[in-house]
């Protein structure tokens, strides 16, 4: 399947991923999640041929789509490209707004999805925007040392609060935590260029 003069490829883990959606959230929140998820990558589609840049497939994972760019891209880019996906689901949450409580929950959902992806943890949108800052700012080696530690101190914050709230009764507080686990060790094990 050809997008943007890609390929699409789809990965177990992916559908993995499909199946803690259907499980964690009732069938209309688990769509409009998806719905939300398919508008931040075409967010970050859309910025990628803005920037003129082309792109070489994208890849349906267990922690989501990773974009793999053809060539190398600037500090720059990189920052542009990070808040795209975040930006687009902003934006159709404040365009849901106008169409009052009947869209409200998809709303929602769309402004957690962008405000989880700005978390500065180096596999989501807000650590790849936070390193390619820092690089520009203060050089490669200083982003290594903060993106480090800000991955430790998001990794703990949330495994503190899904330990918390599994504590009191809500399971489903682990899954957040659980996918942040599983995309800092992904992290770890594999460097690859995605948005």
């Amino acid at each position: 399947m050809r997008i943007v003069s890609g390929r699409l490829r789809v990965t177990p883990g992916f559908f993995v991923l499909i199946c803690i959606c259907w499980y964690a959230l009732p069938f209309q929140a688990a769509a409009y999640f998806l719905m939300a998820s398919l508008i931040h990558e075409l967010g970050h589609l859309a910025a990628a041929r803005a920037l003129g840049l082309r792109v070489a497939s994208v890849r349906l994972e267990l922690t989501g789509a990773a974009i793999l760019l053809r060539g190398r891209t600037s500090y720059v880019q990189d920052l542009l490209l990070s808040v795209s996906g975040p930006a687009a689901n902003l934006l159709c949450c404040a365009l849901l707004g106008f169409f009052g409580e009947r869209a409200f929950f998809a709303s929602g959902l769309s402004f957690l999805l962008g405000f989880f992806n700005l978390l500065p943890m180096s596999r989501l949108d807000g650590g790849r925007a936070l390193r390619a800052a820092v690089s520009l700012c203060a050089g490669v080696r200083a982003a290594d040392i903060i993106a480090r530690a800000a991955d430790a101190l998001v990794l703990a914050a949330s495994l503190g609060l899904g330990i918390y709230g599994a504590a009191g009764g809500f399971a489903q507080a682990l899954i957040p935590a659980a996918f942040l686990a599983f995309g800092f060790y992904a992290g770890l094990v594999k460097k690859d260029i995605t948005v």
